[in-house]
């Protein structure tokens, strides 16, 4: 899977190090960083994403399956918020949209260098993004 945070509908250049969380429905949690991960079969929520100086953005973003013995190309999330105000007690929240496309030409190279001989063998299996927050418009 690969991840593209935009704000406020703009790229504000490139996270060099993004992270994502994983749970599993029987409440397993596993970080990884964006790009591959090697997961138990099961259906995960994908519940934060973090950009190493610039955001950790919480929420039940996307869900993605792993079936036994499976590789799976589960496109890219992209979310799109909008930062809410800061405030003084409490975590700045956020609000946004999500969807989910397939992976970047570069990204499809860049998995098939690293693993030339598992991303081939990939099952195309989006993730399904967060009924909640497909589509609508950052307010």
């Amino acid at each position: 899977m690969d991840v593209k945070m935009l704000e406020e509908g703009k790229d504000r250049g490139g996270c060099f190090e993004m992270s994502v969380n994983a749970v599993s429905d029987e409440g397993r949690s596993k970080i990884f960083f964006a790009g591959m991960a090697f997961l138990p079969p099961g259906t995960y929520t994908i519940v934060s994403v973090t950009c190493k100086y610039t955001a950790r953005l919480n929420g039940k973003f996307a869900r993605l399956r792993v079936g036994r013995n499976e590789i799976i190309n589960a496109g890219r999330l992209v979310i799109d918020f909008t930062k809410g105000p800061i405030t003084l007690f409490a975590p700045r929240k956020f609000t946004g949209r999500t969807g989910v496309e397939d992976l970047t030409a570069r990204s499809v190279q860049s998995f098939t260098d690293r693993l030339p001989s598992v991303f081939p063998k990939a099952i195309k299996r989006y993730m399904t993004p967060n009924p909640a927050t497909s589509g609508k418009r950052p307010s």
